[in-house]
């Protein structure tokens, strides 16, 4: 109810645009970057048309002011820490330092497609400036009117889909947006992606058969495709492709090599759902497996252990 149902534009883009910079802007640098701004940016009157009416229920409060960037990273930092038992060393950080090496791998285009994904909100295609300075609490003031955050506008959310459970969904990819009309909504990538979930397949087919070099290549050949497509290794699928990897490695008498990737498979498990989802237990679990076959005792047990 309230601000959020009556501005969605306003209070996402506020969020997108905190997630996608390194600062905020102050108010001689918004003077100087709106200065430069051409003609077909968007005007007081096309921001205020995203006003809803008739929703948010029947109270009388006054809309509170979008929230800050420092408020919105708070929290994400409070509850990466609470359920992760992890520090954000990429992200939130300062640029100062033009040779600071955390800044410069932060990736935000996969993290500002991943949070669309996982919510159903869709931008607008353009040239987004981020990575650097932004500003996401100058609406909801003045009786309720919408201003610009910037790098991400209001006006850039083209729609907000609800999500839906979808029928062949599988751990945290199962809920994809739910489109009105004929065409459907965009199922998860385990689907837009036959051709590496046929390599996986493929794999698990050998390695059933004992073809251990061809179940190799088809699982190594199934993570590529989907790093391909994502931009970054955090998938449910690719944690899957390393594990069936480090199985094989491990029956082709690779001890170290199939270690070295079931254990990038529980970095990934407990980035995506936590040190303690039953994907963690499970790479847990394999990674202590191999350790203790080839003679690491202590490493194999603390991992049983965990």
């Amino acid at each position: 109810g309230g601000v959020a149902a009556t501005q969605p534009a306003q209070t996402i883009a506020s969020f997108l645009s905190a997630l996608m910079s390194t600062g905020e802007e102050s108010a001689a640098e918004t003077e100087v970057r709106t200065g430069k701004q051409n003609r077909d940016s968007p005007d007081e009157d096309a921001l205020n048309a995203l006003t809803l009416s008739g929703v948010g229920g029947n109270g009388d409060a006054v809309p509170p002011h979008v929230r800050s960037r420092s408020e919105v990273w708070e929290d994400i930092e409070q509850e990466v820490g609470r359920r992760f038992r992890y520090v954000l060393t990429l992200y939130n950080r300062s640029t100062q330092n033009s040779k600071d090496e955390a800044s410069s791998r932060a990736l935000f285009i996969p993290l500002l497609r991943r949070v669309c994904q996982r919510t159903g909100v869709r931008l607008g295609a353009k040239n987004y400036p981020i990575g650097g300075k932004c500003i996401c609490n100058g609406g909801n003031s003045g009786g309720g009117r919408i201003t610009a955050s910037y790098p991400i506008s209001p006006v850039d959310i083209l729609d907000i889909l609800p999500l839906m459970k979808h029928s062949a969904a599988y751990g945290g990819e199962g809920f994809v947006p739910c489109a009105f009309g004929a065409s459907s909504g965009s199922p998860s990538l385990h689907i837009l992606l036959p051709d590496a979930k046929a390599a996986f397949e493929s794999a698990h087919v050998h390695w059933t058969a004992r073809a251990l070099p061809q179940a190799l290549d088809l699982a190594q050949e199934a993570a590529s495709l989907y790093q391909r497509v994502i931009d970054t290794p955090l998938h449910a699928s690719v944690a899957r492709c390393l594990d069936l990897t480090a199985v094989v490695l491990f029956q082709a008498k690779e001890p170290e090599l199939a270690a070295a990737n079931a254990a990038r498979a529980l970095a990934v498990a407990v980035q995506l759902g936590g040190f303690d989802c039953s994907e963690a237990v499970t790479a847990h679990t394999t990674l202590s497996h191999i350790l203790i076959s080839s003679g690491g005792l202590a490493g194999g047990v603390k991992h049983l252990r965990a």
